[in-house]
């Protein structure tokens, strides 16, 4: 919902999808700095929700070898407050684009703002938070021979990861590697995405969630293979204050917003959220 006609969005806000008198999603970058991942997803709402993206202007480029996801949280939540968008704010991510949504709606609970919109403030698609900061549960050797296995091929991907900078003609070969974390070869992409994907990837390894005294949402993907002992609410229960709902989709982590029937059942689980939040009046 608009706050006044005619003013003007700030560089970090671009609109997506437009549907008139409609509270819009707002959806945060992943890793890559874009929301490229919400292309499969909008067509299949179209005409029922306005769509806006985030994305880092130059100011925040610049900063971003030494910025934390609570600090590019906060950016995002002072320009959704000073952008024409009036809360309920609905802050949507995918994997890595999950946490930037999330630390934006604490955010914006820290400089005062409710998000509003109950189940559809925080709308996390298949994000959950790194092992470490989980409390794992089950059975300790079964944890313990996960970690082994995962310590192994880590050291594995290492090893090769050296191999392959050893063997590279220019000497430049660049590859982001941390345990439990994905890998990404950086080889053929132009250096200004190298520096918001080594920035981000960054921040993503040194990541300390904040708290949130809201709730969030998690959409599952059934097919997604998780580490033995890993926390069924994916690891939120412990710093969302509002509780954690988990809603499965029966797909994988990336087809969800890739192939076009998985991401109409994402879509799907959105509107639904959305309707519900309207039916509990925390719409306009």
């Amino acid at each position: 919902m608009p706050k006044a006609s005619g003013q003007a969005l700030p560089p970090t806000l671009t609109p997506m999808a437009n549907a008139a008198g409609e509270t819009p999603l707002v959806f945060l970058p992943d890793l890559g700095g874009n929301v490229m991942y919400a292309r499969k997803i909008l067509p299949h709402l179209s005409g029922r929700v306005a769509a806006f993206g985030m994305r880092f202007d130059r100011d925040m480029i610049g900063r971003l070898e030494l910025a934390s996801l609570a600090e590019i949280g906060d950016r995002f939540a002072a320009d959704l407050i000073a952008s024409p968008l009036a809360p309920p704010y609905r802050l949507v991510g995918h994997s890595f684009a999950g946490l930037v949504a999330y630390e934006t709606a604490c955010g914006l609970a820290r400089q005062g703002v409710d998000p509003g919109g109950g189940v559809a403030a925080v709308i996390l698609l298949d994000t959950g938070l790194p092992r470490h900061l989980c409390a794992l549960k089950g059975a300790p050797v079964g944890q313990a021979l996960y970690r082994l296995r995962e310590t192994a091929k880590f050291a594995f991907q290492t090893a090769r990861d050296a191999w392959i900078r050893r063997r590279a003609e220019t000497g430049r070969a660049e590859i982001l590697a941390a345990k439990g974390y994905l890998r990404i070869d950086l080889k053929g992409h132009p250096e200004s995405y190298r520096f918001i994907l080594k920035g981000l990837y960054r921040a993503m390894i040194e990541y300390q969630p904040s708290r949130y005294p809201g709730g969030v949402t998690v959409l599952r993907a059934t097919s997604r293979k998780l580490p033995a002992g890993y926390p069924p609410d994916f690891g939120w229960g412990r710093y969302a204050d509002g509780g954690v709902r988990m809603l499965d989709i029966a797909t994988d982590h990336l087809a969800m917003v890739r192939e076009d029937a998985a991401a109409a059942q994402t879509a799907l689980r959105i509107g639904e959220l959305l309707a519900e939040a309207r039916l509990a009046g925390l719409e306009a």
